[in-house]
């Protein structure tokens, strides 16, 4: 629903622009119901079909028990109707994962195809509302300044959080980098360090930063003074 309001809410935006005459900017409920009937529920079917063909687990079967015979070890290993949950989390708003708060394990991104269509739908709607806006207005070249804004803004973001990543840091207390991949702390192995700075960035430009809580933990360098 937060996705369909959203979109919503930007179409009531651009009538605003567009309907200097009008007394009013359209009706909210009409707009919400066509978001979710001709553009979300669409998409995130075709997407969360190609999700589960890759290996996405799609099961109403719940958690399964794994006993390991070799060393007697009994695991819960969680299940669910991950596929076609995570085309709608990232078609949407892209809120915290079946599984971790973010969508690394194979479970929920099984291969890099996955990998490459959460990005594109990641960043789908945001792209596809400069065009909407564009010929809302009578003017695609106006839609065309803002997809260009945001191409280059977008841009200078990947490549900032892919710099570093790419970069070797210091050996101590253990090489955190290799020639061939960069620096892999914090990173998706599979698909490398550029890949992931490029999969990070989608999600941080669409919803706005948390603040981070007040503690009163002392930092582990800090020394007492008594």
């Amino acid at each position: 629903m937060s996705p369909a309001i959203g979109i919503a809410v930007a179409i009531a935006m651009v009538r605003g622009f567009s309907r200097r005459n009008s007394p009013t900017i359209g009706n909210f409920w009409v707009d919400m119901t066509r978001a979710l009937l001709y553009i979300f529920f669409p998409i995130a079917f075709v997407f969360g079909i190609i999700f589960v063909g890759q290996g996405a687990v799609q099961t109403l079967g719940g958690p399964v028990e794994i006993h390991n015979l070799l060393n007697g070890v009994t695991q819960t290993i969680a299940r669910g109707p991950i596929g076609f949950m995570e085309s709608i989390k990232q078609l949407g708003n892209n809120g915290g994962g079946f599984l971790t708060p973010t969508p690394p394990p194979t479970f929920e991104n099984p291969t890099g195809l996955t990998a490459w269509l959460s990005i594109y739908l990641l960043l789908a709607i945001p792209f596809a509302l400069t065009y909407t806006f564009g010929k809302m207005v009578g003017s695609v070249r106006h839609g065309a300044a803002l997809l260009a804004a945001m191409v280059i803004i977008f841009g200078v973001w990947v490549g900032g959080a892919a710099w570093p990543s790419t970069s070797r840091t210091r050996p101590w207390p253990r090489p955190a980098s290799t020639p061939n991949v960069g620096n892999t702390e914090g990173k998706e192995v599979r698909f490398g360090d550029t890949t992931t700075a490029l999969f990070g960035w989608p999600p941080r430009a669409r919803r706005p930063a948390r603040p981070t809580p007040p503690t009163t933990r002392s930092p582990p360098w800090a020394v007492s003074s008594s």
